[in-house]
């Protein structure tokens, strides 16, 4: 409906890989509440906070980004319900974050 929802994945040092939202759950509203690789581990924009892979999508709270409820990762897809899509609709509409 015309709003972006980004998503980070993250593969950690095991071969697992961590999927979430593109938004810090702390600093979010802000348009800047996004996350860049910085070396191996990610930053937020907003405040510096910098987190290691294993973390992405898992840490419920606080500067991190935000966990998607239902997401499913296979062997060669990953899948989202279509509600925790819609249901972070308002947090990207002002959302900031680089679209490419």
């Amino acid at each position: 409906e015309g709003v972006t929802v980004q998503l980070v994945a993250l593969r950690d040092q095991d071969g697992g890989v961590h999927i979430a939202f593109n938004t810090c759950q702390s600093c979010s509203p802000s348009p800047k509440a996004y996350y860049q690789q910085s070396g191996e581990l990610l930053r937020c924009t907003n405040c510096g906070f910098t987190f290691e892979p294993e973390e992405g999508g898992v840490t419920q709270g606080g500067c991190n980004p935000w966990p998607i409820e239902g997401v499913s990762v296979g062997k060669t897809e990953i899948t989202i319900p279509a509600a925790s899509l819609d249901a972070m609709r308002d947090t990207f509409t002002f959302w900031g974050g680089p679209s490419e």
